[in-house]
This record gives structure tokens, sequence and C-alpha cells, in this order.
């Protein structure tokens, strides 16, 4: 009777554990991403990111997000080249790029990690030491550049997404368009 017992909880947490999977699949998939194993997802990401030079840059790439609600990100620019970064479990984190640019990121996770969304960052980075940025516009400090970037991932991994939200921050924080 014991053994019985035993495989019959057996058999229930497998076909539990294996729905919960199959859930989590179906939404990665909703979301525009895939699983990659059984606690990770794929995710198509993006990031705009708007300097008050008026510079700005559009990175894409992916976010491997883990259960735990922590991330990796892997983006490139035109300008700022590669960049990676790591989030933790309440989604908070930065990219380092390889022209120099760091930026602060941020993905809610309130209530769980989501598999889409778009967050906002405004800043302030170092443009000396910066490769790649034209700076068309001259700066009294530059190092003190002031930035609006939107991080954008799953369904809202889009230019039309991450630019509804940087152009009114831009407006803003800048005074432009």
């Amino acid at each position: 009777m014991k053994y019985l017992k035993s495989v019959s909880i057996s058999l229930f947490a497998a076909v539990f554990l294996a729905g919960c999977e199959v859930s989590a699949m179906i939404a990665a998939n909703n979301a525009g991403g895939e699983m990659t194993s059984a606690f990770k997802v794929s995710l198509p990401a993006v990031v705009l990111v708007k300097l008050d030079t008026g510079e700005e840059d559009f990175l894409t790439g992916n976010l491997i997000g883990h259960i735990s609600g922590r991330s990796e990100v892997a983006l490139t620019g035109a300008k700022t080249g590669v960049c990676k970064g790591k989030t933790n479990t309440k989604g908070e984190g930065s990219l380092q790029c390889s022209n120099g640019l760091e930026l602060s990121i941020s993905a809610d996770t309130s209530g769980g990690p989501k598999m889409s969304g778009v967050e906002s960052q405004i800043g302030q980075v170092d443009a000396r030491g910066l490769k790649n940025f034209g700076f068309t516009k001259k700066t009294a400090d530059p190092s003190r550049v002031r930035y609006v970037s939107a991080f954008g991932w799953g369904k809202m991994a889009n230019d039309a997404a991450v630019r509804a939200v940087v152009a009114p921050l831009a407006a803003k924080e800048f005074g432009v368009q």
C-alpha cells in the first residue's frame, strides 16, 4: 500500500509539473519567446536610449529569464556596440556596453516575473569616454550627460513600444520631441 501511495504521489507530481511547464511554454510563445529549459525562457528584448545631446541608439537582442525573476540580457546597437547585463530578482540591473556606456535597466517583477513589458529609466552618464556617439549638440559638462531610456521585452520588444515611452520622457526631461 505504501508503494502504491508513493507511485500515486509521483505520478501526480509529474503530471502537475508537466502542466506547469506547458503553461509556461504557452506564455513564452505568446510573448514572442521560447522555453530554453524547464526554468528558463528566452524573450526578445530592445532598449532605446536617448541622450540630452540629441543622440540616440536602438538596441536589439534577447533576455534569458529565470524562474527566480533574475535575467541575463544581451543587446547590440549601432552606436553602443555589444551590451550585456543582468537583473536581480527585483528586476533591477544594468547594461555595460562595448562603447563605454552603462545604463540602468528595470523589469518590474512585483507579483512575479512577467513575459512582456516596458520600463523606463532616467539617469546620467559620463560621456567623456563614450565612443561612436557624434554628440550633435555641445554639452556644457560632458561628464554629466542625461539620458532617458526604455527597456522592452517579450511582445513589447519593438520600436513603437519603447518610443511611446521615451518620447514624453525626453520632452519632459530635455524639452525636446
